[in-house]
């Protein structure tokens, strides 16, 4: 089983950037960025309006879950 520090999330960084919409309208999404253990950065990016905290904390959770399943099966 791989050490539990080999895949902790670290560096995580949560920005908000302009994007367009297709009238030209301007608005602004939020970027996840984070790391877990070696592996990363993992980036997700949210429409305006949407990215909460309970969701970005799913998303990196998610992350770790299949990252886990991988390590595990290399052993």
């Amino acid at each position: 089983m791989p050490d539990v520090n080999e895949l902790k999330v670290h560096d995580v960084q949560i920005s908000e950037v302009p994007s367009f919409g297709l009238r030209g309208q301007t608005a602004f999404k939020k970027v996840l960025t984070f790391f877990v253990g070696s592996h990363g950065p993992f980036v997700r990016e949210y429409p305006p309006g949407q990215g909460d905290t309970a969701q970005m904390r799913a998303d990196i959770e998610h992350q770790v879950v299949e990252l886990r399943r991988l390590v595990e099966g290399q052993e």
